[in-house]
């Protein structure tokens, strides 16, 4: 059985956005649930990682950018266990649970954690990391220096044929961001993992924010067998699938527009969670 949890917060702030999630699971015979008394819509950050031995691991989630006058906006950990009794093992090191992408053995995460747990050595986090993820090699990725959460899966996706998937270097990009899109293809290629690159549009406009980031298509999620792959305004969707029923060839593909949600730094792998 799927089963697909979303924030309550969802409901209250993005009505249309949870209709359609809502209207997409009933089609691929999963269920929905409804966490309530949430603080914020990403649901991802403040639940479980769920490791492939199917243990849950409970991080503290404390991010350092909502501690500067945003602690209101910070879930308490362990709410998914009080509501519906899923067991978890906690730890006291802090981490969202978007910074955290698995590819078979290895587990990619941006080097903002390091910073967020000032308190224990790097060595030390890694070597934690390492144990309580079940991994074999934890890969450190460069936070992207625009980038206010540090989360890895804004940045890197993994396909079913096991390649990391990263954004296209856009057009008339920075010197910085330039510099950043070689420094990750290069962390990922030293690691032995096969990169491809995912198209990128940009909003018309432009960014409204540091938070906004449309135009990216990394942050998708799963129902079952079906992929969920957030759309834009201006989204070529022959492009984009194109791009992706090749790295995809077994699934069911689904569009869900995310052009509000967006705009506030996350699309629907960062709003859901799946169990």
């Amino acid at each position: 059985m799927i089963i697909t949890f979303i924030a309550d917060k969802m409901l209250d702030r993005f009505p249309n956005f949870a209709s359609a999630l809502l209207s997409i699971s009933r089609r691929e015979n999963a269920f929905v649930r409804i966490i309530e008394g949430t603080k914020d819509i990403w649901i991802r950050d403040y639940m479980p990682i769920i490791l492939p031995s199917g243990k849950m691991i409970q991080f503290k989630y404390e991010p350092s950018y909502l501690t500067q006058g945003y602690n209101h906006l910070i879930t308490e950990t362990g709410i998914l266990e009080k509501q519906f009794g899923f067991p978890t093992k906690k730890s006291k090191l802090n981490m969202d649970g978007g910074n955290y992408v698995r590819i078979e053995n290895t587990v990619m995460i941006c080097d903002r954690i390091l910073s967020e747990n000032p308190s224990v050595s790097p060595h030390e986090v890694l070597t934690r990391l390492k144990f309580m993820l079940e991994a074999e090699k934890i890969i450190l990725l460069p936070t992207h220096p625009y980038d206010p959460v540090g989360h890895a899966d804004g940045i890197v996706a993994v396909s079913d044929n096991n390649k990391v998937i990263i954004e296209q270097l856009k057009e008339k990009a920075s010197p910085i961001e330039i510099a950043y899109y070689y420094q990750l293809k290069t962390t990922l290629q030293k690691a032995n993992l096969h990169v491809v690159e995912c198209p990128l549009d940009l909003p018309d406009e432009g960014y409204i924010n540091i938070w906004d980031n449309r135009g990216s298509y990394l942050n998708f999620s799963f129902i079952g067998n079906t992929i969920l792959i957030p759309v834009y305004q201006n989204t070529d969707k022959n492009k984009l699938l194109e791009f992706f029923i090749p790295q995809f060839p077994k699934r069911k593909i689904w569009m869900i527009n995310c052009e509000e949600i967006e705009k506030e730094g996350g699309a629907i792998h960062c709003v859901t969670w799946t169990a």
